[in-house]
């Protein structure tokens, strides 16, 4: 069995992170490529950072068995437990920050 976290490009946050990336590029010429952000999330120093799509994740794990794709977002702190599991259920679905891929051997 194996299971991946991937970055969701559809996520709210990489769509606002990518959106920023791009008015500050505009005040800023000199700040890398906007397509770039998911990297520089992980830090400077990260080598590669790539948001996918379920599609792009099924094309990837085709060979794979019992293909299984969720959408979940962090646990935040700052919020109570009751709004995060509001998040969970309501808003992650549609806009989770991870896509969770879980699929059994080719």
């Amino acid at each position: 069995r194996i299971i991946i976290m991937l970055y969701h490009r559809a996520s709210m946050h990489v769509r606002v992170g990518i959106w920023y990336a791009r008015m500050a590029k505009r005040l800023r010429p000199n700040l890398a490529p906007t397509d770039d952000w998911v990297r520089q999330y992980d830090g400077e120093d990260n080598p590669l950072g790539k948001a996918y799509t379920r599609r792009e994740i099924g094309s990837m794990f085709q060979r794979f068995t019992d293909l299984r794709i969720t959408t979940v977002d962090p646990y935040r702190r700052r919020l109570s437990p009751f709004m995060n599991a509001v998040n969970q259920r309501l808003f992650a679905p549609w806009w989770g920050f991870w896509l969770v891929m879980k699929a059994g051997r080719p």
